[in-house]
C-alpha cells in the first residue's frame, strides 16, 4: 500500500535518516510493509516498514508530539502540529494516528535521491 509524503522535511527525514514519525488522518489497513511516493501518481522512491505507535483524538495540543517531535522532520511539536493543520484543511478527522516509518531499501539511484532532498522551489 502507497504511503504518500507530501511534506519535504518529512521524506527528507525519512530518506536521510532511514526513520519518521509520521501523522495520519485516517487509520493504515493492517499491512506494515509499503512503499514511499511524493504524490498521486508519481513514482516509487523507496520500500519501508511502517508501524502504529498511537491515535490521538483531534484537535489535541501540540505538547503530546513532543516525545515523538526528534524523529520526525519537524524543529519542534508546534511546527508539525500547524503541518499537520495546514494539510487536514476543512476536513476534519475524529482521530490522528501516529506512525512509526522504517526505511527498507531505495527505488531510485543516487542522482534522483540528490533532487529529492534538495528539491527546487518550484516542485514543492
Amino acid at each position: 500500500m502507497v504511503l504518500i509524503f507530501t511534506h519535504p522535511l518529512a521524506l527528507n527525514h525519512l530518506l536521510k535518516k532511514g526513520r519518521v514519525y509520521t501523522l495520519r488522518s485516517h487509520k493504515r489497513k493492517g499491512k506494515e510493509r509499503d512503499w514511499v511516493t511524493r504524490g498521486r501518481g508519481k513514482k516509487a522512491i523507496a520500500d519501508v516498514k511502517t508501524r502504529l505507535l498511537l491515535s490521538l483524538p483531534y484537535p489535541f495540543h501540540p505538547h503530546r508530539l513532543a516525545p515523538y517531535v526528534n524523529y520526525s522532520g519537524f524543529k519542534s511539536p508546534e511546527e508539525w502540529y500547524e503541518a499537520l493543520v495546514k494539510y487536514i484543511g476543512y476536513r476534519r478527522p475524529y482521530r490522528i494516528w501516529l506512525y512509526d516509518v522504517r526505511l527498507l531499501n531505495l527505488r531510485v539511484n543516487v542522482e534522483k535521491l540528490g533532487k529529492l532532498l534538495n528539491p527546487s522551489r518550484e516542485s514543492l
